[in-house]
């Protein structure tokens, strides 16, 4: 077997075939104080969501926002992957792989924690966001991280998930144009398929369904703001993994994520500019929620250092691990090494690791169950 250098970086694929291949920037080597290494610690004089970081060991403690259609599956993969790895408490609802939004958020609707733990390390499931009822499952100091879309893409891929088949049913050419219309001419823009981001995100639904009170959401994202760590957004995707790896002073292999839990548009569904113009006269909510926080990445890209090569050469390590995995002739014992860099440690990729990268939510979680005792759960063997 023999090895690739160049300038940068040692990359070697060890196969049954000795397949070997390069990939740049891995050798940049920097001072510990060129990238923000972050845990979080509550301090008694602060606000009672926000939270002073200082350099520390990987944060452990985490809550994902899941929002509807918003990549979250993907995003939920990492918390997934790394509280199994890692041997941590995963929040996992009784029989369901979440909880529907009317759905209150209590203990009793989830597994307990293991033996010896009053509360969990990680929650990623669907369940409408609430401060006060998240932190019953989860300690103090845990991190908040959540994720919006752009609304009209959020919308589509929503309507083609959730309403498939009522907006199928509905006659002529074009069914979108018709749904929207309806919905424009009855004055109800319902929760379930109009701002589902905001109502996700824990904005009372009953004020979804009437007209746009801007000063009330306003308020409401500026505590949005207060209480959520981060907020990633899906048309910045690899920029917010970047981020929150930072946030989390995690590794770049924890934040590789894989293609999950998509689906074709059938051929009558149209999502064209006249569609879209229909939904912006429906939706207030969603697009102010997206306006905020998608400049409040923007302004968190902007102040951050190196970000950019950081940024490159994850794209190049993500796309090295995906195609590794995804090899047809991937034999189960041959293993993927990516050497040391200034962003991550020296480490391999086995067949387990892509197994776990691809598996689905509704797997994963049983998994997730078996580990911490629980019956409904299946073991790996």
């Amino acid at each position: 077997m023999s090895t690739t250098e160049n300038k940068y970086f040692t990359y070697i694929i060890t196969t049954h075939q000795d397949k070997h291949e390069s990939l740049p920037y891995a050798n940049i080597t920097a001072t510990s104080d060129e990238i923000p290494t972050t845990t979080p610690m509550v301090s008694s004089s602060d606000p009672p969501h926000k939270k002073v970081f200082s350099v520390k060991s990987p944060v452990r403690h985490v809550a994902f926002v899941k929002v509807h259609k918003a990549a979250s599956t993907s995003i939920q993969n990492i918390f997934y992957r790394y509280g199994y790895n890692h041997d941590l408490a995963v929040v996992q609802p009784r029989g369901r792989t979440g909880l529907p939004w009317q759905r209150e958020v209590t203990r009793d609707r989830f597994y307990p924690p293991p033996p010896g733990k009053a509360k969990f390390d990680i929650m990623c499931v669907y369940a409408t966001y609430s401060r006060k009822a998240f932190d019953q499952l989860l300690p103090r100091d845990s991190v908040y991280v959540a994720i919006v879309r752009e609304p009209f893409k959020q919308f589509a891929s929503s309507l083609n998930y959730y309403h498939r088949l009522k907006v199928s049913a509905i006659p002529g050419p074009n069914p979108v144009r018709s749904f929207l219309e309806n919905a424009q001419k009855s004055s109800m823009a319902k929760p379930t398929a109009f701002n589902t981001q905001s109502r996700d995100l824990g904005f009372p639904a009953n004020l979804l369904s009437s007209s746009y009170d801007k000063v009330r959401f306003i308020d409401y994202l500026h505590q949005l703001d207060n209480e959520i760590d981060l907020v990633m957004v899906v048309e910045r995707f690899d920029e917010s993994l970047i981020l929150m790896r930072r946030l989390l002073n995690w590794d770049l292999k924890d934040i590789v994520t894989g293609n999950l839990n998509s689906r074709a548009m059938p051929s009558r569904f149209h999502f064209s500019p006249t569609e879209e113009q229909i939904f912006k006269k429906i939706v207030h909510y969603d697009y102010a929620l997206y306006d905020f926080f998608n400049k409040k990445l923007e302004e968190n890209i902007a102040q951050a250092p190196d970000f950019h090569e950081e940024l490159i050469y994850f794209r190049q390590l993500k796309r090295k691990y995906c195609s590794f995995c995804l090899m047809n002739q991937r034999n189960e014992k041959d293993v993927l090494w990516i050497e040391k860099s200034r962003w991550n440690e020296k480490f391999s990729v086995t067949n387990t690791d892509c197994e776990l990268l691809f598996i689905n939510e509704r797997s994963f979680s049983l998994l997730l169950k078996a580990k911490m005792g629980h019956n409904e759960g299946i073991s790996r063997s």
